[in-house]
């Protein structure tokens, strides 16, 4: 997420005696194997093994770059999408459907894409050079909208809102930097997320 690493560098101020590594990856890591004390996951809580700390909501929706929306045909509604490039991010099978909604309306548009991947950050990249339209997690485009190089088109259309945790290992003792940083990051993103 991209809001998460600005985030970081007070955190590393505030705590200059605590040193972070991170790990950026669109696959479910173990935490215990893979010797990880804070994850964050998007989507809802599945293992139970572990413990969660809901730290909000994030919601995916339309967007596109000023140059793509400027040359393309309009977008009102989703039936238009089918006139456009369709870049998709694909982190789970399900996503491969674009399940929107809009107030009490729900639709889905099974998109024929321009590019499919199951990274963020590429889709991305492609959206901001113009190559199409994508259905995004908007934490992840942050930095760009308010740039103005991508834009949110059809507003009143996006995905359900889906959860956001901190997610720690279970366990009678939870080391205090764990609980520190996620104490920080709380009070930090909490603003950030619906």
């Amino acid at each position: 997420m991209s809001v998460i690493a600005p985030l970081l560098a007070g955190f590393l101020e505030t705590y200059p005696r605590i040193s972070l590594e991170m790990m950026l990856t669109d696959k479910i890591l173990d935490l215990v194997n893979d010797n990880i004390d804070v994850a964050i996951r998007i989507g809802p809580m599945l293992d139970s093994t572990l413990s969660a700390k809901k730290v909000g909501r994030d919601v995916f929706q339309l967007v596109a770059s000023p140059l793509y929306i400027k040359r393309s045909p309009s977008l009102q509604e989703p039936g238009d999408l089918k006139k456009h490039d369709c870049l998709v991010f694909v982190p789970k099978p399900a996503m491969r459907s674009w399940r929107l909604k809009s107030g009490a309306s729900r639709t889905t548009f099974e998109p024929e894409s321009k590019f499919l991947s199951n990274n963020v950050s590429a889709v991305k990249a492609l959206v901001v050079e113009g190559a199409g339209v994508a259905l995004l997690p908007v934490s992840n485009c942050w930095e760009e909208i308010k740039a103005k190089r991508i834009k949110v088109v059809m507003p009143e259309w996006s995905m359900e809102d889906t959860p956001i945790h901190f997610v720690f290992q279970k366990h009678g003792f939870t080391p205090p930097k764990v609980l520190v940083f996620i104490s920080y990051m709380e009070q930090k993103m909490r603003p950030l997320f619906i």
